[in-house]
């Protein structure tokens, strides 16, 4: 059976959402402590939009979903009656474990805010992403090679029964995506970046 997980970010925020079987929670979602109330409404239409929009689309699928919130999440969200497979959680305090059991990573930013942190780490992970536009931006991939590029509910549920169903297609796109992550987002990458900088300035 699948294992999903749905991570998307934002400045002073760290949401993962991690879909897995129905032997298993299948979105985790972690939030530190007291977000700004701007950034924290961003996460919320990215959490309404899974729920609204792709959610609904994923019937016949054998999932469930775990939200797993920071401390005092209310603050952010309005707690109501959720699907009987939706479970919301507290404060998680390491995430990477979640990555390590998913299967697929899922960003459904509605709003481009910050550095797409949530993809690096999927992308370091070897996990196959599905994203909207803003998920991924400037990191260098591409649809259908590195990752799965939705916009809309219908989009991003056909990407994740896309790949939950083709083995080889998602895990094509984990390595590559991987590959993107050593060779531009990694220490020595980085590093060599900053050389090059230097010398730059040093040579005018």
């Amino acid at each position: 059976h699948p294992r999903l997980g749905v991570r998307h970010h934002v400045p002073a925020a760290d949401e993962l959402a991690h879909l897995r079987t129905r032997e298993q929670p299948l979105l985790q979602e972690h939030l530190r402590p007291r977000l700004p109330r701007q950034v924290a409404e961003l996460v919320v239409r990215a959490f309404e939009f899974l729920l609204g929009e792709v959610w609904p689309r994923l019937g016949g699928l054998d999932l469930r979903l775990t939200v797993v919130a920071g401390p005092d999440p209310e603050l952010y969200w309005t707690p109501r009656a959720l699907d009987e497979r939706i479970t919301l959680h507290g404060y998680v305090a390491d995430v990477q474990p979640l990555y390590e059991r998913s299967t697929l990573v899922v960003i459904p930013t509605v709003v481009s805010a910050g550095t797409n942190l949530k993809a690096l780490e999927a992308m370091a992970s070897q996990r196959a992403i599905v994203s909207t536009p803003s998920g991924v931006a400037g990191l260098g991939l591409e649809h259908g090679r590195s990752v799965w590029v939705a916009e809309t509910g219908e989009e991003f549920a056909a990407g994740i029964r896309t790949l939950t169903g083709d083995a080889v297609l998602r895990r094509r796109l984990a390595e590559v995506a991987r590959r993107v992550a050593e060779q531009r987002y990694s220490w020595d990458a980085l590093a060599q970046k900053q050389v090059e900088l230097w010398r730059s300035l040093c040579a005018r």
